[in-house]
């Protein structure tokens, strides 16, 4: 994977994470200042600033896209590891990094949120089912606005029946009336 030994290499003091088969060092604004891909080639430069120390880092790996690729193919080496809990598709999961705390990632180069990653399995937990329950809530309420939309359109599809129906008689009484005058 490799995430650490790139930002060890490299000296990099930017926040680097693995987004897929990318590496993306970035800052606390934007996640993806640059990237590059596996083989080493970058695919997002740094370009709209000036930050001497990101224009290095694109400098570096430009210069030798086959250390990158050698880094990026690596195995990590970690000291103490620490668990760390966040949550995904309705189940907390269980993950490692070496330090609590953002802008720090885990083992696999996830970038540890404040509001998603967590030193319990039991906080965790509680964040997942605040979510879980927000998002039934709103599946919920728009359900039953649907179905309140529905009982509406129908309600006024009676009405406007009535009313048709309605005028149809008072039309035709007029007319029977109209016929009848000019009888006599």
């Amino acid at each position: 994977m490799g995430v650490k030994s790139i930002r060890e290499a490299y000296d990099i003091g930017h926040i680097v994470t693995k987004d897929g088969d990318r590496i993306c060092i970035g800052s606390a604004m934007v996640h993806n200042l640059i990237e590059i891909n596996s083989s080493g080639e970058i695919t997002k430069r740094y370009t709209w600033g000036t930050n001497d120390d990101l224009a290095r880092y694109q400098k570096q790996i430009e210069e030798d896209p086959q250390r990158f690729k050698k880094l990026f193919d690596q195995q990590d080496d970690f000291g103490p590891l620490l668990p760390v809990f966040t949550y995904s598709n309705g189940r907390v999961v269980k993950k490692f990094c070496e330090e609590y705390g953002w802008p720090r990632t885990t083992t696999e180069g996830a970038e540890m949120y404040v509001n998603s990653y967590f030193k319990t399995y039991q906080e965790a937990y509680q964040c997942l089912l605040r979510n879980t329950v927000f998002k039934y809530e709103l599946r919920i309420l728009k359900d039953n606005a649907i179905e309140h939309l529905s009982s509406i359109k129908k309600q006024f599809g009676f009405l406007f029946r009535y009313v048709r129906n309605y005028l149809y008689a008072r039309s035709i009484q007029r007319i029977i009336t109209i016929l009848k005058y000019h009888e006599r």
